[in-house]
């Protein structure tokens, strides 16, 4: 499927030719979204569940933490979707038994960095618990968060007035330990040093050719595909 400029921005939202790799990973995946169950955590304006409404999914649940903001319906109107998704308040660390082994796939973008900083220590351990609960044995999880990357990006990041507990790539895998990782990659270097849209766009573009030759640690967006083991119900 081709997606236009518009709709990529309506998806992903910000730094958007560097964050829209993450997009790029989940078509690569070869995984079908055609009349699976879906949950977008995290979902507040709707980006994600648009993907995956525009790509065949059949029952897409848009979730956050508060209400999923009005501008969710009305993109989702927009774009004609709204018959496939449907939206709940949703805490991810206490998510209802009732959605037990319900999904086929969880998704979501940037989420594991607010839980832990607006939880407790151990919220990001209830959050992946509770995203192996709601999915079906063999259910799919595809996210994509925002990592240390280098000292600069970490010196940059403290003058900003968002809370967050930036990830790695050993904190992830500790968190989804116990299900099977499919693939991973990393992207971006240079596009978050710049909030002035033009210059992020040139940035983003120079980010093209220094993920092919810097080394993954540098990069500040990590995109994950994991697996549910069949044998798992719980």
């Amino acid at each position: 499927m081709v997606f236009t400029k518009d709709t990529r921005k309506d998806i992903v939202e910000w730094d958007v030719e560097n964050w829209w790799n993450f997009i790029d990973f989940i078509n690569h995946s070869n995984v079908d979204f055609k009349g699976k169950r879906i949950l977008d955590i995290g979902g507040r304006n709707g980006g994600l569940s648009l993907y995956c409404a525009l790509v065949g999914g059949a029952e897409i649940l848009c979730t956050d933490k508060l209400p999923p903001s009005p501008k969710a319906i009305v993109l989702h109107h927009r774009y004609g979707v709204s018959d496939k998704v449907r939206y709940e308040q949703m805490n991810v660390t206490a998510i209802p038994d009732k959605y037990k082994n319900y999904f086929d796939i969880v998704v979501f973008k940037s989420v594991i960095g607010s839980v832990e900083a607006h939880g407790d220590a151990n919220s990001g351990r209830l959050m992946s618990e509770n995203i192996k609960k709601v999915l079906k044995p063999g259910g799919i999880l595809f996210f994509s968060e925002n990592l240390k990357a280098t000292k600069i990006h970490q010196l940059l990041r403290k003058s900003n007035e968002f809370t967050w507990v930036y990830q790695d790539r050993n904190s992830i895998h500790a968190l989804f330990s116990d299900m099977e990782m499919m693939d991973e990659k990393y992207f971006g270097f240079l596009g978050c040093f710049c909030r002035n849209a033009k210059v992020r766009h040139v940035l983003s573009t120079m980010d093209k050719l220094l993920n092919r030759i810097i080394p993954a640690s540098w990069k500040y967006i990590g995109a994950y595909h994991y697996k549910k083991p069949v044998a798992d119900d719980r």
